[in-house]
């Protein structure tokens, strides 16, 4: 962690990185509600309300585990962190739907800002095992470091493939004109299958992520 140099305390940037998303969790549900109350079809709006509404909080739940077993310590960490929380938190997403004027449909935006998430997951995760493996150069790698190493791997891995599988469907629904009842199902149920998938195949594939990536 980075240090308070007037006072010689380690400043613990993880609980600070989540008060923050905290913030932006709240402006997304505001944002969220006023989206659906100017959403001609409702059921659709609704449908788009509950999507975001388990994006942000599943990540929330996820950032609070997250954030425990990493070190954040340098500033081009919290710069960084703190970009992925604004991407997580769809807020940008839900700004631009609002001010897109009908360009885009507001859960094409949504579909977006999930590729991006999965981008960001990539990054973030890949970050994170780097930092382990460097801690022990010289030694052997402890097992619970080799199981969150695993676990990091699984998901720098799948996050990829789902960025790539979510451009191909932002591509798909755009040009078959899908219609935003359509769109917003597409949303909470790509999420739903992510989070079901990475329960599942996490457990059995993160041995071998470990083993590519431990040396030792």
């Amino acid at each position: 962690m980075l240090e308070n140099r007037r006072y010689g305390e380690k400043i613990a940037w993880d609980q600070h990185l989540l008060v923050v998303y905290g913030v932006l969790v709240g402006l997304s549900l505001d944002q969220s509600f006023n989206l659906f109350a100017s959403t001609k079809d409702k059921t659709a709006g609704l449908i788009l309300l509950a999507g975001v509404i388990f994006i942000i909080v599943d990540k929330w739940i996820y950032l609070s585990q997250y954030f425990k077993v990493i070190d954040i310590d340098s500033k081009e960490e919290v710069g960084f962190y703190t970009l992925a929380l604004i991407v997580d938190s769809c807020i940008f997403a839900l700004y631009l739907a609002k001010s897109d004027g009908g360009s885009l449909s507001a859960p094409i935006w949504i579909m977006i800002n999930l590729c991006i998430i999965c981008v960001f997951d990539a990054i973030t995760k890949y970050i994170s095992i780097k930092k382990i493996i460097s801690k022990f150069k010289d030694s052997d790698v402890p097992q619970r470091e080799k199981e969150l190493i695993g676990r990091f791997g699984f998901i720098c891995a799948s996050a990829i493939i789902y960025a790539f599988a979510y451009a191909l469907i932002i591509y798909i629904t755009f040009t078959n004109n899908f219609n935003v009842l359509q769109q917003s199902a597409i949303i909470i149920l790509s999420w739903l299958v992510i989070r079901i998938i990475d329960y599942f195949a996490s457990r059995r594939v993160n041995g071998f992520f470990a083993s590519v990536y431990c040396k030792n």
